[in-house]
């Protein structure tokens, strides 16, 4: 692992200098003189611009002072949820809308549970103190998007939750199958407009904009810093929260997928068999 992160990062951390470089009015500071024991690139003085700090030989990356952690970067284990509980009695309740709506957009059934986990613990009246409604913690205006409203009884609920999952997998087109899911969950959870500013800062540090493990969730995890967010179209984030939401949903997506078989539509006495089994959490 740790040889393929060093293959993909040092040419970009090479693209990144020669960007600082060309593009940002950079200026070289001796290696020696900085004390950091590799080539350092700074942007040029004026206050309006931001401040980017590149070491070519260790992964090194500043923002206004705000360091942007290593690709591939995973949550400490006390920040990644259990997902032994996985909640399949209530699962078991909303099958059929769950079934039928995700084949409806061409989304594997498992993934909008592992969703509808994480967002409500499938309580069909939850509500968020921002205003997200019902199993899926849909927004007005985001239903109002996908044209489906009312959206309050969980049938209708599940059906704009995953035309909204839909929307987003449109959206943003991904590098491998993991980065598209990863991508969606975390359009979905932070909103379009955020990504969309993480891709941007992603694409003027060099990084893959299209990539969540190899660099998004590096850059999304430092939108909530004021050196960066201050620059963004869309401002303030809670990037570190989003990483652990997409990691969480993301692990229990992995695990009903060891739970159910890959084509088999869900049903209500196919999850009540296995949630009888005594090795499985209910």
């Amino acid at each position: 692992m740790s040889n393929m992160l060093e293959r993909a990062t040092r040419p970009l951390l090479g693209l990144v200098a020669l960007l600082s470089l060309a593009t940002l009015g950079s200026r070289y500071v001796d290696a020696g003189a900085a004390g950091l024991g590799a080539p350092r690139v700074t942007a040029g003085d004026d206050l309006d611009e931001p401040e980017w700090e590149v070491s070519v030989d260790g992964w090194r990356i500043e923002v206004d002072g705000t360091v942007v952690p290593p690709p591939g970067t995973s949550p400490s284990p006390a920040e990644v949820e259990d997902v032994r509980d996985l909640r399949l009695e209530r699962l078991a309740l909303f099958a059929d809308s769950i079934g039928r709506h995700a084949m409806d957009e061409s989304i594997d059934w498992r993934f909008v549970a592992a969703v509808i986990s994480e967002e409500s613990a499938f309580r069909p009246n939850a509500m968020s103190p921002a205003g997200a409604f019902g199993l899926m913690q849909v927004k007005e205006v985001a239903a109002r998007e996908v044209g489906v409203f009312p959206y309050s009884d969980p049938d209708s609920n599940i059906r704009a939750g995953v035309r909204y999952l839909s929307a987003m997998r449109s959206a943003f087109p991904a590098s491998t199958p993991r980065d598209q899911r990863a991508l969606m969950l975390a359009a979905y959870n932070m909103g379009p407009g955020h990504l969309r500013d993480a891709q941007a800062l992603a694409r003027e540090l060099g990084l893959p904009e299209r990539s969540w493990d190899d660099s998004l969730s590096s850059v999304v995890r430092v939108l909530d810093q004021p050196g960066v967010y201050k620059r963004l179209r869309h401002g303030f984030a809670q990037g570190p929260s989003v990483v652990r939401y997409v990691d969480r949903v993301l692990r229990r997506y992995a695990a009903y997928r060891r739970q159910f078989p890959a084509l088999t539509m869900p049903s209500v006495a196919m999850i009540a068999d296995i949630a009888s089994r005594p090795e499985v959490g209910g």
